[in-house]
């Protein structure tokens, strides 16, 4: 059986791509806790509301091949202590913070 041949990395950097992530931007959860959380009544499952702590912010994601894609996050704290706190992902950008989709999980742009 054949080895499989790897070829080295460039020497120096020479012939890479420029980078297109530029300066890591700090975690969902590093944000979270430093940050001031705003309180807000959402709706809830059962056609209920809930009152809620919520922190957001914007960052970028990448797929496999493709470009930086923009993502809005949430973090939920259900301020009545039953339900654990949870963070929300959208590519929607132009969704508001405190919409349904940050407090359900049957939302389709909340995964």
């Amino acid at each position: 059986m054949a080895t499989p041949r790897c070829t080295p990395p460039p020497a120096n950097g020479e012939d890479r791509p420029a980078s297109k992530k530029g300066r890591k931007l700090p975690t969902p959860a590093q944000v979270v806790a430093q940050a001031q959380r705003r309180r807000f009544t959402v709706p809830w499952y059962g056609g209920q509301s809930r009152r809620v702590e919520l922190v957001w912010g914007k960052a970028t994601g990448t797929r496999a091949g493709e470009e930086l894609v923009p993502i809005r996050w949430v973090y939920v704290h259900d301020l009545s202590g039953t339900h654990r706190d949870e963070y929300f992902y959208t590519t929607d950008t132009t969704l508001p913070p405190s919409g349904s989709w940050a407090s359900s999980r049957d939302a389709g742009a909340s995964r």
